[in-house]
């Protein structure tokens, strides 16, 4: 569309961006979703204004509840065409806001490299999610001088390590355990970790269930594979789980799928280890007996560190699928 134009004039001439044309404005948005899914890296989308927007949000929704960095670059309207009934003039930042972590409207050229850095730091920011950034053709047909600023030094790349006594404490716990489960979720993609939490769980004997908005955690071939839980869930996973007397979620937020927030698939008496590299996600819906705040990573590798000096254990049950 005309709003947009020049962002796609910067594109052409950027060789490093790789611009995929679509069909179809909910199409990109969904396309940027599996990109940003699959690859675990921010994805871009754009339209122009008026109904280019309102065609994304969908997607953009979708990626709000899929904790996925999608960020939306749009056009708006000109400001002397604002609040006059033009044919496709709408708040695009109050429709966008409840669909994303943030929502700003560019006010001037001098702030575009500003609020792109800030677009996409908050998009990355855990708990992941999108960012909507949008400018009229006047504000981006405009000039300004480069601010060649790395990622890094603009925006956090190393997520914090987990307590060294937090997880003294999760390795206590595991210890006293009968009936331990693994429940993992999207901080083990982000991360990259799914084989060091499958030497984990190979190391420790214990039974490994995924988050159904995460079921490429843990490869569901593996002898202690219990597959995705809750409604749509595997019944290996919803007969094992509800018997655990210690559920340990690994990177997860908790779902309504796995879960229906209620207990059930999770008992009422098991205690509950949950860990999220984001310490807004600690506790909102089941309260633990142990909330850890720290990458995936390192919450593995200490987990890892501490059982092979204690020892390994046998699995308390065949996994059967």
């Amino acid at each position: 569309g005309t709003q947009n134009l020049a962002i796609l004039d910067a594109i052409r001439d950027t060789p490093g961006i790789r611009f995929i044309l679509t069909r179809h404005k909910q199409g990109a948005a969904f396309m940027a979703y599996g990109f940003a899914r699959a690859s675990g890296k921010p994805s871009v989308v754009t339209a122009t204004e008026g109904p280019g927007v309102t065609n994304l949000a969908t997607g953009i929704a979708a990626a709000n509840r899929a904790f996925l960095p999608v960020i939306s670059l749009c056009g708006v309207q000109e400001s002397e065409l604002r609040e006059r009934d033009a044919t496709q003039d709408m708040d695009q930042v109050a429709f966008m806001r409840p669909l994303t972590k943030w929502a700003y409207s560019i006010p001037n050229a001098r702030k575009i490299q500003e609020s792109m850095r800030k677009a996409f730091r908050v998009a990355l920011t855990e708990p992941r999610g999108p960012a909507h950034v949008e400018a009229s053709s006047e504000i981006l047909l405009g000039t300004t001088p480069v601010e060649a600023t790395e990622p890094a030094a603009y925006r956090n790349t190393v997520l914090p390590s987990c307590s060294d006594a937090q997880l003294d404490q999760a390795c206590a716990l595991l210890a006293q355990a009968e009936r331990p489960v693994f429940v993992l979720g999207r901080g083990v993609l982000n991360e990259s970790a799914t084989q060091a939490m499958m030497a984990l769980a190979d190391r420790v004997g214990v039974p490994v269930a995924v988050l159904q908005y995460s079921p490429d955690a843990f490869p569901s071939t593996h002898a202690l594979a219990l597959g995705p839980l809750g409604r749509n869930g595997w019944s290996s996973a919803n007969r094992t789980v509800p018997k655990a007397d210690l559920i340990i979620a690994v990177g997860a937020h908790m779902d309504v799928m796995s879960t229906t927030f209620k207990y059930g698939i999770f008992s009422r008496e098991a205690k509950l280890i949950h860990h999220s590299p984001a310490s807004g996600q600690l506790g909102i819906v089941y309260p633990f007996a142990l909330g850890i705040n720290g990458s995936t990573q390192s919450f593995i590798a200490g987990l890892s560190e501490r059982i092979a000096r204690a020892g390994s254990r046998r699995p308390w049950i065949d996994v059967d699928k």
